[in-house]
């Protein structure tokens, strides 16, 4: 005999199957609300309802969103844990049940809120959906990268060991639409285990244990850790040598942002022969696109040169002759004109002066001789010499680097060539406030960047005093 609960529940079932769309509604938010209180009385049920063969794809959709609701908000997680043994294989087989791409993702926040609660269950279920010769799909990757970003503590080795391999080893077989799951996948894979190894490692010091160095690179507790870098390199130079000249804008993209976090774990031995190459595609699929759409590929530039400069790659560069050509580059779009009614434009240019800056910390004295030269051309724009000038002097005298462009605070108006003598006083402005230089190459930037005031042809003021 049925309780007084399932007949409830049942009956909001019904309630969610009503063709009435706010009777339906009513339905799913009284259920969401019943299953965060007791999970135990509405999540068994409404896994098996599902199994009706005569419910529409909108009723499974609606019923689907109130389960992974009720999981999702509840604040028992040990009350979904003692179910998870009971509901990962139905959840699981809703995942599967239909293509319907809002349908699989919110299978996908029920299968991911079950894992939550069971982490060891949860992964071993998933990795039994994914084939022994090839690259898992997309729902299961989607799961996987979720799993392991809200449990890294039970998911991160499991990750290094079971799955990364599998992808890296299939990574070219992977085409078409599946090359945005996978490339989503690497990248949210990349960040937690950046997390994870940079917090474990902070634990590790200030405990006093022993930290192993990936050769000059992140900080990481076992030589495991530090091989997923090497494992992950070639993957870096396929997605950029490959992925970035795709056709498809969500794949060029999602690629851009999974190859700036993973070149994060690569280490020196591995990122030193790739750099060049890695800089090379960047920069070429740069050019190819639109500056509205430049922003995640800008942002892999400078996660690239952010990392050549972790691991002090200067040299390298230098001897590559890679340093010219990415420094004229980023020369030539930082002084195009700049669409300030664009929010991805003025993103994209911060990223940008963030890449020159970069740069500066590889070699600073090829980069001031350049930048000088180009200011004796007179080939910046108005809006574009401050800028650069401001960051350069940040980088000598050692202050923090501007967390937000000054553009998106600037009111939209015309855009014009004023001359260089007023530019160069914002510049002088922000050296008189700054502390004296004690480095040699801070004190040769403060010469170099002398020698910019004297080329626009004002004299610097006096520094002010008691600063």
């Amino acid at each position: 005999m049925a309780s007084s609960g399932d007949i409830v529940v049942r009956g909001l079932l019904s309630a969610i199957c009503d063709s009435d769309e706010h009777v339906s509604r009513a339905g799913v938010e009284s259920l969401t609300s019943i299953g965060t209180t007791t999970p135990a009385l509405v999540l068994p049920v409404v896994l098996v309802y599902l199994r009706n063969e005569w419910l529409s794809p909108t009723q499974r959709l609606a019923i689907l969103r109130a389960a992974s609701g009720a999981a999702r908000g509840c604040s028992d997680t040990g009350a979904v844990g003692a179910l998870a043994s009971q509901l990962i294989e139905p959840a699981l087989t809703e995942l599967f049940r239909l293509q319907d791409a809002e349908y699989v993702a919110a299978a996908g926040e029920l299968v991911t809120a079950i894992g939550k609660a069971a982490p060891d269950l949860g992964w071993s279920a998933l990795l039994a959906r994914c084939p022994a010769d090839g690259v898992p799909g997309a729902p299961v990757l989607s799961c996987l990268s979720d799993l392991v970003t809200a449990c890294p503590q039970s998911c991160i080795q499991r990750l290094k060991a079971d799955v990364l391999p599998r992808v890296v080893s299939h990574i070219a077989s992977v085409q078409g639409d599946m090359r945005t799951a996978v490339a989503s996948a690497l990248g949210l894979f990349a960040q937690a285990i950046l997390l994870h190894d940079g917090e474990s490692a902070s634990m590790r010091g200030a405990k006093g244990g022993a930290v192993v160095s990936t050769d000059g690179g992140i900080e990481v507790g076992t030589e495991d850790d530090a091989n997923v870098g090497t494992l992950l390199c070639p993957v870096v130079d396929h997605l950029a040598s490959e992925w970035l000249t795709s056709r498809s804008e969500s794949v060029r993209a999602v690629s851009a942002e999974a190859v700036a976090s993973m070149v994060g774990l690569v280490p020196a031995a591995a990122f030193r022969p790739a750099l060049p190459r890695l800089l090379s595609a960047l920069l070429s699929a740069q050019r190819r696109q639109p500056k509205t759409l430049r922003l995640p590929l800008t942002q892999a530039l400078w996660s690239a040169l952010s990392r050549a400069a972790e691991l002090d790659l200067g040299r390298e560069l230098l001897s590559e002759q890679q340093l010219m050509p990415t420094l004229q580059a980023l020369h030539s779009t930082v002084c195009m004109p700049l669409d300030r009614s664009c929010s991805s434009s003025l993103r994209n240019h911060h990223e940008e002066l963030r890449c020159v800056d970069a740069l500066a910390s590889l070699a600073l004295e090829p980069t001031l001789n350049y930048l000088i030269g180009q200011v004796e051309a007179r080939s910046f724009t108005g809006a574009s010499l401050p800028r650069l000038h401001t960051r350069l002097h940040t980088r000598l005298h050692g202050g923090p680097s501007q967390s937000a462009p000054a553009d998106t605070q600037a009111s939209h108006r015309p855009s014009h060539r004023p001359s260089h003598r007023p530019l160069h006083g914002h510049l002088v402005i922000g050296l008189t406030h700054a502390p004296r230089p004690t480095s040699p190459a801070a004190r040769w930037g403060g010469r170099g960047i002398s020698h910019l005031w004297h080329a626009g042809g004002g004299a610097p003021p006096r520094a002010t005093t008691g600063r």
